[in-house]
């Protein structure tokens, strides 16, 4: 052993660790190098991350390089550091933990704005990226080397969707809205691209480990050779035409687009190139006027006046009788992969000219054209995207649908983005089928489908991960997930996940372990494997338990101790929460946008007040009221009115003339065929509401006044009838008859078994009424009936006389000066007779007389010794 630590330290000046930092996820590839051979007969290694052994991915000796090991970090804690290095034999670790490398541990960068968002296609833009917070100051605050410190810096790396570019490193920059604070960035100098569009920005902070998230960057052409709208949405000059179209220029002229000059950047004045990079409308007015357009020539004789809304996805014409004309584009998905089934919730960003306070969006499965509904509508600041929802149809395993977009759930994008549908995720095989249970180790599942991807799918749309399930010796079930690697290379795919930990009841116990291809869906068929306990108590003649380096329990000689030995349990390893499948965006096309024509119409076209009326047995059922006057455009002010059995309030809800403007109540949108939030009715019975339309085009807005009229509470407050029932469920007789008009000389006589409580249950004239219950001796009082918390009240009932008064209130809470009932409830004192008043005597011969003789004869309450003969005739 010693001259292997001397072997050790004998290369100890040629060892490199790159990189030395990486994201608190895991999974970065370190590479470890030394300029010299391994010592003889040494046949493993091992990397080391502080406490955590890992496999390396590949290990040798390179001409030129030395001695390469490669190792894919663990997950850490961001902003921490620990000691790495690697072993040859699991125990002794080069180098020493005094003089190690230290690899530190980062959050992964989150990207919140980009400035600025748009450069020219020839690359040269200096990006900025800006961050939520310093990510690298955070993660090597404890690092006192400036060297080390500076190589981190010019690691950092963006990328351009397929192509690095170095960085400038750190700065502090200013934030484009809100207070216009300084906040960390990283700035890079964008690539040139052949072509227009988007592109997703990434951050390493170690040259290599690219997080998942990204934010959008958008590449136009800022000199525009024939160029007035891009594949991003605006119109080019050498696109193809419809046989109705025709290009012209701003004064409605048809023109030929080869008769558009070409220009460059070095022909176009200083002037031009500033006002180029502030907006591409700017620079084509220096040129060509204020804008080039797409004519619909069969439907408009005279072309309208254009605007040019600079936009990624608008396209308006303004000054056609009001009509522009917008774009709704579904520009990615995540997942991509789903159970043919159905049923998997996929999300769809939309991007592109959406009504103001827009809440309704639908996906369309074109291969079934079944619309449905969002089930969950958010707005993603990121990249001024919706992100929608929806649930999937049925599918066949193997094929492929478009999922396309609608506002309205009856236009729709004519096609849309792929999504592919599989079968059935089984599992053949596991391995290893035995692992400790505190959690850590990867396990590798063979896929029982040798091609469970469509033909059309790449495999860059998988997302795996595997669920693991335990069920105690008590039936608790734990269900834990871990994101997994996928492989095709072999004549089975396989998908390869790390175990978290569970709390196991039994020395080895089985978890079952399920396959996803989209981290959502999982197969019916998986597989099991022992998780063998961490921790043991061990007796006399039982065996320790030895760990060996995989974490997997090996059983020694029996151990030779009288006393019990508890060996300490290892904290669990959790996995990390599943981020969920990456977005698969898509470039713009007309086929996967809706069109559809925006106004400046603001008006309504129908308007309603509905409430849930609530009936005397509670059920309740929707009551919808119309307004007065009847709804017309111009007609601004309408009253209505609503039964009081309306408690909670009422909604309103309606349509405007321009289906896709949009109403607000309270600064809240209204869902289209849907009711608005509750409005609370006004104390004094009298409500007033404002409506609000929006044009579809967010210019125009008109607010309609509702007045909304409670109707009035009933008034009756009289007590039709009063039951009064004890423990036994007897019920008592009142005395006289009830009557709601008579309110006093009512009583009842209970015996002493009736009961020590009574129940007094009041039945009320009108069913909305009340009652207050009231026990004179005690001073109880009780209001019960509708609306109350309960329909009876409960007093005891001790022997003497006790006086109850029922008082009526109405529906609307009055409580009555004349309705005051009053009931004198005697409970009587127990009996101490226990005398027989008499006896009857039957016998299998009762029909006979005289086969049972009682002497005496005749029955007294006072005789308490009695004989009886039995008479019976024997069988022949």
């Amino acid at each position: 052993m010693g001259k292997l630590t001397d072997c050790w330290r004998w290369h100890s000046g040629q060892y490199q660790m790159h990189p030395f930092l990486g994201p608190a996820s895991g999974g970065t590839e370190v590479r470890f190098t030394f300029t010299d051979q391994f010592p003889d007969r040494i046949s493993a290694v091992w990397c080391r991350f502080g406490g955590l052994l890992e496999e390396p991915i590949s290990w040798g000796y390179k001409p030129k390089v030395g001695v390469e090991v490669m190792c894919r970090s663990p997950q850490g804690i961001a902003n921490t550091r620990v000691k790495a290095g690697i072993s040859l034999n699991g125990v002794e670790f080069f180098p020493h933990s005094s003089k190690g490398q230290d690899f530190y541990f980062y959050r992964e960068p989150v990207v919140t704005a980009v400035v600025p968002p748009k450069g020219d296609l020839r690359g040269g833009t200096r990006v900025q990226l800006l961050l939520a917070e310093d990510y690298l100051g955070n993660a090597l605050a404890t690092m006192n080397s400036p060297q080390h410190f500076q190589e981190a810096v010019d690691a950092m790396r963006c990328k351009f969707d397929g192509t690095v570019m170095p960085s400038e490193g750190v700065h502090m920059c200013r934030a484009p809205t809100g207070s216009g604070a300084m906040v960390p960035c990283v700035v890079c100098m964008s690539p040139p691209v052949s072509d227009v569009g988007q592109v997703q920005v990434k951050i390493a902070l170690n040259t290599v480990s690219f997080g998942r998230r990204s934010a959008p960057f958008v590449y136009m052409d800022f000199f525009p050779v024939k160029t007035t709208r891009s594949s991003f949405g605006w119109r080019s000059l050498s696109d193809p035409l419809a046989s109705n179209q025709a290009f012209v220029d701003e004064n409605g002229k048809q023109i030929d687009p080869n008769e558009v000059p070409v220009r460059t950047e070095s022909t176009l004045p200083q002037s031009t190139i500033v006002h180029a990079k502030a907006g591409l409308e700017l620079a084509l007015a220096d040129f060509y006027g204020e804008f080039y357009g797409a004519v619909d020539t069969m439907s408009k004789e005279t072309p309208p006046e254009y605007t040019f809304y600079d936009g990624m996805y608008s396209f308006y014409s303004t000054g056609y009788l009001g009509m522009d004309r917008a774009e709704v584009c579904v520009t990615a998905i995540r997942p991509s992969l789903g159970r043919a089934e159905g049923g998997t919730q996929v999300q769809l960003k939309v991007q592109g000219s959406i009504p103001f306070g827009h809440t309704d969006f639908y996906c369309i499965f074109h291969h079934t054209l079944d619309v449905v509904k969002a089930s969950a509508v958010t707005y993603d600041s990121a990249d001024d995207s919706i992100i929608m929802t929806c649930t999937t149809p049925a599918g066949t395993s193997g094929g492929m649908t478009h999922v396309g977009v609608s506002i309205d759930g009856v236009h729709a994008s004519a096609s849309g983005i792929p999504f592919y549908y599989i079968g059935d995720v089984g599992v053949s095989a596991i391995s290893p089928s035995s692992v400790s249970s505190h959690g850590g180790i990867d396990i590798t599942l063979t896929l029982s489908d040798p091609s469970p991807l469509p033909s059309e799918a790449d495999e860059s749309l998988v997302y795996p991960s595997c669920s693991f399930t335990y069920t105690s010796a008590l039936g608790e079930v734990t269900i834990k997930e871990s994101e997994g690697t996928y492989d095709s290379s072999g004549s089975y795919p396989t998908v390869a996940c790390t175990t978290p930990g569970f709390s196991v009841d039994l020395p080895s116990e089985e978890v079952g372990v399920f396959v996803s291809l989209n981290s959502l869906d999982y197969g019916t068929v998986g597989a099991t494997y022992s998780a063998v306990r961490y921790s043991l108590t061990v007796t006399s003649g039982d065996q320790i338990p030895s760990r060996d380096l995989y974490g997997l329990e090996l059983f020694m000689d029996p151990v030779d101790t009288t006393s019990e030995v508890t060996y300490p349990e290892l904290d669990l390893i959790e996995p990390a929460e599943l981020s969920g499948a990456a977005y698969t965006e898509y470039s713009y096309s007309t086929a996967r946008c809706m069109s559809y024509a925006q106004s400046s119409v603001a008006t309504l076209y129908d308007l309603f007040v509905e409430g849930d009326v609530v009936y005397e047995d509670y059920t309740t059922e929707p009551y919808g009221v119309a307004v007065t006057p009847s709804v017309a455009p111009g007609q601004l002010y309408y009253t209505t009115e609503l039964p009081y059995q309306v408690y909670n309030g009422f909604y309103i809800s309606g349509s405007a003339t321009d289906s896709y403007a949009n109403l607000f109540l309270g600064g809240q949108a209204i869902p289209r065929g849907e009711r608005s939030v509750l409005t609370a009715h006004d104390g004094t019975g009298t409500t007033q509401v404002g409506v609000t339309v929006l044009s579809s085009d967010s210019s125009t807005s008109l607010t309609y006044s509702v007045t909304v009229t409670r109707g009035a509470a009933g008034t009756v407050d009289t007590v039709d009838l009063v039951n009064i029932t004890g423990s036994t469920g007897d019920m008592a007789d009142i005395s006289p008859t009830w009557s709601s008009t008579t309110y006093a000389g009512y009583s009842l006589r209970v015996r002493y078994i009736f009961s020590t409580w009574m129940l007094i249950e009041p039945f009320m004239t009108d069913g909305y009424a009340s009652a207050i219950v009231t026990n004179n001796a005690t001073s109880e009082s009780e209001t019960v009936g509708f609306n109350q918390a309960a329909t009876a009240a409960n007093f005891s009932l001790p022997v003497g006389i006790t006086t109850v008064t029922i008082t009526g209130v109405s529906e609307g809470g009055v409580e009555s000066s004349t309705s005051i009932y009053e009931i004198v409830v005697e409970r009587v004192s127990p009996q101490t007779v226990s005398t027989i008043d008499s006896v009857i005597i039957t016998t299998a011969y009762a029909d006979a007389p005289g086969s049972a003789v009682l002497s005496p004869s005749t029955w007294s309450p006072d005789t308490t010794e009695y004989s009886l003969t039995l008479l019976y005739e024997e069988d022949d």
